[in-house]
C-alpha cells in the first residue's frame, strides 16, 4: 500500500500550526510543522539511500538510540537499509506528522528533520518503495 499525497496532506494541513521542539538554526520544523506537498511520483533518480537517506536517518532516528539495536525503539532498527525499508511505510507517514503528535518523528526534544529532509524520505519510502542504492 503506498501513501496517498491526498492522506500526507491532510495529515500536514491539519498539524501546520502546531508548536513543539525547537528546530536547529537552518532548520524548519520542530517549532511549526510546516507543511509540505507529498510527492506523488518518485524523482528521477530516486533518492540515493547510500549518499542522502542513510545519513538522515543516522542523525535523526537510528543515531539517537531509538532506532538501533538496543535502543528505545530497537524493534525497528533502521541503521540498515533492509530495516528501513521493511518499515517504510510507516516511516513515510510518521515524518509526515508534527513532531507534536503522538505519532510524529522525530519526538521533540530530538534534532527536527527539515521540510526538504521530510520529502525527500517520504518520496524514498513511499513512491520510490525505499530502493537499495
Amino acid at each position: 500500500m503506498i501513501l496517498t499525497a491526498a492522506l500526507l496532506t491532510g495529515v500536514l494541513a491539519a498539524c501546520s500550526s502546531s508548536s513543539g521542539g525547537s528546530a536547529a538554526p537552518g532548520e524548519d520544523a520542530g517549532s511549526e510543522c510546516m507543511p509540505i506537498n507529498p510527492p506523488t511520483t518518485c524523482p528521477s533518480p530516486p533518492p540515493s539511500y547510500a549518499s542522502e537517506i542513510a545519513p538522515i536517518v543516522a542523525l535523526h532516528c537510528a543515531g539517537t538510540g531509538c532506532h538501533s539495536p538496543g535502543g528505545a525503539e530497537s524493534v525497528h532498527d533502521f541503521t540498515t537499509q533492509q530495516g528501513l525499508h521493511d518499515d517504510r511505510l510507516t516511516v513515510a507517514q510518521q515524518v509526515s506528522l508534527c513532531p507534536t503528535s503522538s505519532s510524529g518523528m522525530p519526538p521533540p526534544g530530538y534534532p527536527q528533520l527539515t521540510t526538504a529532509q521530510r520529502t525527500e524520505l517520504i518520496a524514498w519510502a513511499s513512491v520510490c518503495m525505499a530502493p537499495n542504492n
